[in-house]
């Protein structure tokens, strides 16, 4: 459990680092001027999670990210947590785009109450592109089991 609690540590670290990076960063070796923009480097982010608390750190950081609820269409509790935009499990995946930041844009996704198969729906965002993407796999249970509240989400 301790291991978890660093690597979740380091984790947090790095997201807010490469957040908080000027939106152009001088490498040295590209053409022109040698700079480069770091707003469209993406990050893969192997098998990576986070708990509830390491969630709403984030969250209150200001570490811009997009959070992302994957449920089925048939839950029936319209909660989410809060800021959270929601992709129901019999979206096809060419529309995610519509609901979706850039793909350079740090993920964060959860289940929803009724959730889905979280593992499918992160593959299919990584084959569309999206990279940086982090699993927050207790998702709306786990928010509501350590004291965290929900909202309806936005329609």
């Amino acid at each position: 459990m301790q291991h978890r609690k660093i690597r979740e540590f380091i984790l947090t670290i790095g997201i807010v680092l490469a957040a908080l990076m000027p939106a152009t960063a001088c490498t040295g070796g590209c053409p022109g001027n040698g700079c480069a923009d770091a707003a469209s480097v993406t990050f893969a982010v192997p098998d990576s999670s986070i708990s509830a608390d390491t969630l709403a750190g984030l969250l209150k950081s200001g570490v811009p990210l997009q959070l992302v609820e994957y449920r089925a269409r048939r839950q029936t509790r319209e909660i989410s947590i809060p800021g959270a935009v929601v992709i129901y499990d019999d979206t096809p995946p060419a529309s995610f785009a519509d609901v979706l930041d850039a793909s350079g844009s740090l993920k964060i996704v959860y289940p929803g109450i009724e959730g889905s198969k979280l593992a499918s729906f992160v593959t299919e965002l990584r084959d569309l592109g999206y990279q940086s993407i982090i699993e927050y796999p207790a998702g709306l249970h786990g928010w509501l089991t350590y004291g965290y509240q929900a909202v309806e989400p936005p329609r």
